[in-house]
């Protein structure tokens, strides 16, 4: 069997005018993208009341926010760089958590795409991924991983989708 997925994501919610943003207009406006990100997905129902992040910082964001004592992930963005944006970063343990809460609360599958959608907001803020990992996992298909790498890295194979 193969089954194939995201891994993890950053998001990133920036002002279409980002580098005419002065700094001190930047965190008012920063914290508003944040406020209609949580409603917009119904974040604080699936997860508890966003909080200051005890732990997972990403490099570069000096106001970071997360739910508290789940796996690590970030909603945070930079003082002095509007041009970062808000960014929503996820690792794969979070966003399996957060998949399957929203299955049990709304019983549909909360894909990426259904993600992406439910965040527009073109009057507010543009939306797009700065990284989406994909993972393939192999299940009892009888594969040699490390030869499968080494095969790729000399260029002797090549990987094809199809569906």
């Amino acid at each position: 069997m193969i089954e194939n997925k995201i891994d993890q994501f950053n998001l990133v919610l920036r002002d279409e005018s980002y580098d005419l943003i002065s700094k001190d207009e930047w965190q008012p406006l920063a914290e508003q993208y944040i406020k209609n990100l949580v409603e917009s997905l119904k974040l604080e129902k699936l997860f508890g009341k966003l909080s200051d992040s005890d732990s997972f910082r990403p490099a570069g964001y000096d106001v970071v926010y997360n739910f508290n004592k789940f796996p690590p992930h970030a909603i945070g963005y930079s003082l002095k760089q509007p041009q970062k944006g808000v960014l929503v970063s996820t690792n794969a343990h979070f966003w399996n958590i957060w998949q399957e809460r929203y299955f049990e609360e709304y019983g549909k599958r909360l894909e990426l795409y259904t993600l992406y959608k439910m965040v527009q907001h073109p009057k507010l803020y543009t939306t797009h991924f700065s990284r989406v990992d994909l993972v393939v996992d192999f299940i009892d298909e009888g594969i040699d991983v490390g030869a499968l790498y080494r095969s790729l890295v000399n260029g002797r194979s090549d990987v094809y989708y199809e569906e």
